[in-house]
C-alpha cells in the first residue's frame, strides 16, 4: 500500500494534493509478477474457493482503472484465476 501523502513527498507535491483533486488516499501496487486478475482473485477469495460448500459464482463484477488487457474485461480473467469453469459455449 503506498499511501498519496507518501506519493506527493516522492513527486515533491503539496501535502494534501492528490486527496483533494483526485479523492484518493491509498492505493496498491503490484509486484511484476501479480496482474490485475490475479489481485482481483485474492489470497482470500481463492481460500473461499477451496472451502466452500458454493460451487458456481453466477457473476463477477469488475471495476478498474488500469486494465491487464483490452478486450475481455477483467472478470473472465478473474474466473479463471479462481479455478472456476465457464459455461458459456466456445466457438
Amino acid at each position: 500500500m503506498v499511501t498519496s501523502a507518501e506519493l506527493e513527498a516522492r513527486l515533491g507535491l503539496e501535502s494534501g494534493w492528490i486527496e483533494a483533486t483526485q479523492g484518493v488516499r491509498e492505493r496498491r501496487w503490484a509486484d511484476r509478477e501479480e496482474s490485475n486478475s490475479f489481485m482481483g482473485a485474492a489470497r482470500r477469495a481463492r481460500r473461499w474457493r477451496r472451502r466452500a460448500w458454493i460451487r458456481s459464482i453466477d457473476l463477477i463484477v469488475n471495476a478498474s482503472g488500469t486494465q491487464e488487457q483490452a478486450i475481455p474485461d477483467g472478470g473472465p480473467l478473474i474466473q479463471r484465476q479462481l479455478g472456476l469453469e465457464t459455461r458459456a459455449s466456445r466457438a
